[in-house]
């Protein structure tokens, strides 16, 4: 058998992490708006139109408060899709932390 450094294989480095930054420019939907409904990316819009990207990009639902919209971004390969916002703290905490940062 043969042993190899960590991250080295015989077909050499893994590949880099992608950049997963949304590329609207690869959006291929009807009219090339990054507007479709597609129900397989949870959109929750009244008609029925798949989100589609070009060049091998992939469809990721765009969280824009609006449970109807219809807008989506395309992300290059192999990056997850993009999920909803992280909810911003309960009011109490931000005075709790307030209250900490003042006593420090």
């Amino acid at each position: 058998y043969t042993c190899w450094p960590p991250g080295c294989s015989p077909a050499g480095p893994p590949s880099p992490t992608p950049t997963c930054t949304p590329e609207p420019k690869k959006c291929s939907s009807i009219g090339g708006d990054c507007c479709a409904c597609d129900k397989t990316l949870g959109m929750g819009c009244d008609f029925q139109e798949p989100a589609t990207c070009s060049d091998g990009y992939v469809p990721s639902m765009v969280f824009d408060g609006n449970p109807k919209s219809c807008a989506y971004t395309c992300l290059p390969p192999g990056c997850p899709p993009a999920g909803p916002p992280t909810p911003a703290p309960p009011q109490r905490c931000k005075q709790m932390n307030a209250e900490k940062a003042r006593r420090v």
